[in-house]
């Protein structure tokens, strides 16, 4: 492209320029085609007042409300001030003062801040001159020659308001597996007496607070039997440790740390027996392993029936029905973790119709001569043990009841004086043996005197 000169007046520039306004109190900048040369030379200094709380919880610092704008009260040089929407412009550099005092004597008396708000110390700072101060009372800046903007800070502590959320975070160690891991809810929920800024918290807790700095204390503290505190919990060897919470860091977060173990709670069980007829007693064993003991047990039996929870690791339970039954447990340990049993000997039972009680009966020897004994003995089957069973011979001669025994038998003897048929009757269900008995004299029958 071709460069486009522009031609001026005679005393006249081109371009942009500075210039001052009607009341030469603040410096201006325009541009146009042709300009008489300008500058701000001839401009008044100018003095403006400001303020802010400086939030010393939340570590933040923050502009004043509209209503607590309107209610600052402070001294320019010698002139009283409420508010500052607006403000003197000095038409002469020099030393210029701004004041908190309101009356100095008999002593000093001091401006009231502004409600909820308390003066800093310093209470007052310069942007770009450094100001002076003399003592908390007053400060002072040299305003200089030219369009230049003296400011004045008045600095108030208070709050900066806002909300956050403050998290109550915990894992554990387990030294055995060399690994972190989230503690379990009962652990979670029985780790009692943690503050934070002297109120109660908990694990897991999300608090809802405003910005500021917040203490964890952990000197009245107490823990489940499954967790101690790791050396370095949050910040080691103290009980307490603080955050600050701020737009900037929010939320803000507390991980505390415990020593224990990873390992999940696991079991098994057995069935013994897992088929028989019915009724058919089966005995079912848990072992639990890991988790927190005491445990609690809980069998479903696969027949409509449960126990319950449980502190018994074994249960009977007979089946009085024939049929397949599914069984299964659970565990649960006292840090509230559960855990579903894996059956170690199949998880079904059968059960087979029920067979009607019988018994056999034998004799030895079953022959023998008049004068010799035999033993009478018997077994039965689809029976309980301890039922009792009487024998009599065919005379109707009873020659005693007896229990079965835990092999479902029994015996005893007897010496025949002729053949005879014994009859077994074990509540119901019966047996028989034929003893035969051989004729031959006795001595003492045939010679008396013998």
């Amino acid at each position: 492209p071709t460069a486009v000169t522009v031609s001026c007046p005679t005393g006249q520039v081109s371009g942009s320029y500075n210039y001052c306004n009607a009341d030469l109190t603040q410096c201006l900048s325009s541009s146009a085609t042709c300009h008489v040369p300008m500058d701000c030379s001839a401009c008044s200094p100018t003095i403006a007042v400001g303020a802010f709380i400086v939030d010393t919880a939340s570590q933040q610092s923050c502009p004043l409300s509209s209503v607590q704008a309107s209610a600052v009260r402070f001294k320019l040089d010698s002139t009283a001030y409420t508010g500052f929407n607006s403000f003197p412009k000095p038409t002469s550099a020099g030393t210029h003062t701004i004041s908190r005092v309101q009356r100095s004597y008999p002593s000093i008396q001091y401006y009231s801040a502004p409600s909820g708000l308390t003066w800093a110390d310093p209470f007052a700072t310069s942007s770009p001159a450094t100001i002076t101060m003399s003592g908390n009372d007053s400060g002072s800046v040299l305003v200089p020659s030219g369009a230049s903007v003296t400011t004045f800070n008045l600095v108030f502590n208070g709050s900066c308001g806002g909300n956050g959320t403050v998290n109550v975070n915990a894992q554990k160690y387990d030294a055995t597996a060399n690994q972190w891991c989230p503690l379990s809810t009962y652990e979670a929920q029985n780790i009692t007496g943690l503050t934070l800024n002297g109120s109660a918290t908990t694990i897991g807790a999300h608090n809802a607070m405003p910005y500021g700095s917040y203490i964890i204390d952990r000197s009245g503290a107490s823990l489940p039997s499954s967790l101690q505190w790791d050396s370095t919990w949050i910040a080691p060897s103290t009980a307490s440790a603080t955050q600050t919470l701020s737009s900037s860091n929010n939320p803000t977060n507390f991980n505390l740390q415990f020593d224990g173990s990873c390992a999940t709670l696991s079991c098994s069980y057995t069935l013994n027996p897992n088929s028989g007829s019915a009724p058919l007693p089966v005995t079912i064993s848990v072992s639990a392993q890991n988790g927190t003991g005491p445990y609690s047990y809980n069998f479903v039996y696969g027949d409509g029936s449960s126990s319950g929870q449980t502190s018994s690791a074994s249960q009977v339970h007979t089946y009085s029905s024939p049929g397949t039954y599914n069984t299964s447990v659970s565990v649960t340990d006292s840090a509230s973790g559960s855990a579903v049993c894996l059956p170690s000997t199949g998880s079904s039972v059968t059960v087979n119709q029920a067979q009607p009680p019988s018994c056999t009966m034998s004799a030895n020897p079953y022959n023998l001569l008049r004068g010799m004994s035999t033993v009478l003995s018997w077994s039965c089957s689809n029976i309980a043990t301890s039922t009792p069973c009487t024998v009599k011979n065919d005379s109707g001669g009873t020659l005693g009841t007896w229990p079965l025994d835990s092999n479902f038998s029994g015996s005893t003897s007897d010496r025949p004086t002729k053949t005879t048929n014994y009859s077994l009757n074990c509540n119901g269900a019966t047996a028989q043996a034929l003893v035969n008995v051989g004729f031959f004299p006795l001595l003492r029958e045939i010679i008396p005197q013998w």
